[in-house]
Protein backbone atom coordinates (compact mmCIF):
# COMPACT_ATOMS: atom_id res chain seq x y z
CA UNK A 1 0.00 0.00 0.00
CA UNK A 2 1.45 3.34 -0.95
CA UNK A 3 1.68 6.33 1.38
CA UNK A 4 -1.13 8.31 -0.34
CA UNK A 5 -3.65 5.47 0.05
CA UNK A 6 -2.72 5.00 3.70
CA UNK A 7 -2.96 8.74 4.33
CA UNK A 8 -6.38 8.97 2.65
CA UNK A 9 -7.72 6.05 4.71
CA UNK A 10 -6.42 7.67 7.90
CA UNK A 11 -7.96 11.03 6.93
CA UNK A 12 -11.33 9.35 6.32
CA UNK A 13 -11.14 7.56 9.66
CA UNK A 14 -10.37 10.84 11.45
CA UNK A 15 -13.32 12.57 9.74
CA UNK A 16 -15.67 9.76 10.76
CA UNK A 17 -14.48 9.82 14.38
CA UNK A 18 -14.80 13.62 14.49
CA UNK A 19 -18.39 13.38 13.21
CA UNK A 20 -19.30 11.38 16.36
CA UNK A 21 -19.15 14.70 18.24
CA UNK A 22 -21.46 16.75 15.99
CA UNK A 23 -24.65 17.71 17.86
CA UNK A 24 -27.55 20.13 17.37
CA UNK A 25 -28.34 23.00 19.69
CA UNK A 26 -29.46 26.61 19.87
CA UNK A 27 -25.79 27.41 20.55
CA UNK A 28 -22.54 25.54 21.04
CA UNK A 29 -22.99 25.37 24.83
CA UNK A 30 -26.52 23.94 24.44
CA UNK A 31 -25.34 21.34 21.93
CA UNK A 32 -22.41 20.39 24.19
CA UNK A 33 -24.51 19.97 27.33
CA UNK A 34 -27.83 18.60 26.05
CA UNK A 35 -26.33 15.96 23.72
CA UNK A 36 -29.85 15.16 22.49
CA UNK A 37 -29.68 15.48 18.71
CA UNK A 38 -26.66 14.02 16.89
CA UNK A 39 -25.92 15.43 13.42
CA UNK A 40 -23.11 13.19 12.13
CA UNK A 41 -23.24 14.51 8.57
CA UNK A 42 -22.87 18.07 9.82
CA UNK A 43 -26.14 19.15 8.19
CA UNK A 44 -28.30 21.48 10.27
CA UNK A 45 -31.09 21.35 7.67
CA UNK A 46 -31.35 17.56 7.42
CA UNK A 47 -30.55 16.50 10.98
CA UNK A 48 -31.44 19.26 13.44
CA UNK A 49 -34.85 20.27 14.76
CA UNK A 50 -36.14 23.71 13.72
CA UNK A 51 -34.29 26.55 15.44
CA UNK A 52 -31.13 24.49 16.03
CA UNK A 53 -27.82 24.31 14.22
CA UNK A 54 -25.26 21.51 14.00
CA UNK A 55 -22.13 22.19 16.06
CA UNK A 56 -18.85 20.32 15.62
CA UNK A 57 -16.44 19.10 18.29
CA UNK A 58 -18.89 19.07 21.19
CA UNK A 59 -18.25 17.10 24.38
CA UNK A 60 -21.06 14.72 23.34
CA UNK A 61 -20.56 11.40 21.58
CA UNK A 62 -22.90 9.63 19.20
CA UNK A 63 -21.79 6.38 20.87
CA UNK A 64 -24.01 7.37 23.81
CA UNK A 65 -27.03 7.18 21.45
CA UNK A 66 -26.34 3.68 20.18
CA UNK A 67 -28.13 0.73 21.70
CA UNK A 68 -26.34 -2.09 23.44
CA UNK A 69 -23.98 -4.18 21.37
CA UNK A 70 -25.48 -7.40 20.06
CA UNK A 71 -24.69 -10.54 21.98
CA UNK A 72 -22.73 -13.33 20.32
CA UNK A 73 -25.63 -15.76 20.28
CA UNK A 74 -29.04 -15.18 18.71
CA UNK A 75 -32.08 -15.88 20.85
CA UNK A 76 -34.24 -18.87 19.98
CA UNK A 77 -37.69 -18.52 18.51
CA UNK A 78 -40.59 -18.91 20.93
CA UNK A 79 -42.39 -22.24 20.94
CA UNK A 80 -46.03 -22.11 19.92
CA UNK A 81 -48.36 -24.13 22.08
CA UNK A 82 -51.08 -26.21 20.40
CA UNK A 83 -54.51 -24.56 20.39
Amino acid sequence: EDQSTSSTAEDNRERILASYHNFCGVGFQDASTSCKHPCPSGSSINECPPGMLCYFNTECSIKDHLGPRPTGEPTSLPKLSPA
